[in-house]
């Protein structure tokens, strides 16, 4: 399963409140991937990477649980995928719309490797 929040670190000695985005990655309950804004590259997980598994732990209760998105994405119709994949685009055009653009050549593209891969894909972080 897949897990994101946002930890806040408080404020100290006249610096502001900092707020970073983390996602954690789980398959068989270990973890297979974190990303933190900190930007840390340490073989350590950072602190936030810790409070948000500690949260989850601690407070399951209040952690809202959601299908993971290959399945929500299943249930989409025609219109709805469409509708989802222009907003992913418009909202992370900057990040996404070269992998996007070159997704969309290659799954138009008939002899593509992509077109003669059937069901889930092999590693896929969405599954």
């Amino acid at each position: 399963f897949h897990l994101s929040g946002t930890v806040t670190e408080l404020a100290n000695q006249g610096e502001p409140e900092k707020m970073y985005k983390v996602a954690i990655s789980f398959d068989r309950c270990k973890i297979t991937s974190v990303t933190c804004g900190c930007g840390n590259k340490d073989i350590f997980y950072c602190g936030h990477v810790v409070a948000l598994s500690l949260y989850r732990i601690r407070k399951a209760q209040q952690v809202e649980l959601r299908l993971p998105i290959s399945e929500t994405l299943s249930q989409m119709n025609r219109d709805q995928l469409q509708k989802f994949v222009q907003y992913l685009i418009t909202a992370h055009h900057t990040e996404v719309l070269p992998t996007a653009q070159k997704l969309a050549d290659e799954i138009l593209s008939s002899c593509s490797e992509i077109n003669q891969v059937h069901g889930k894909v092999q590693g896929c972080v969405l599954c």
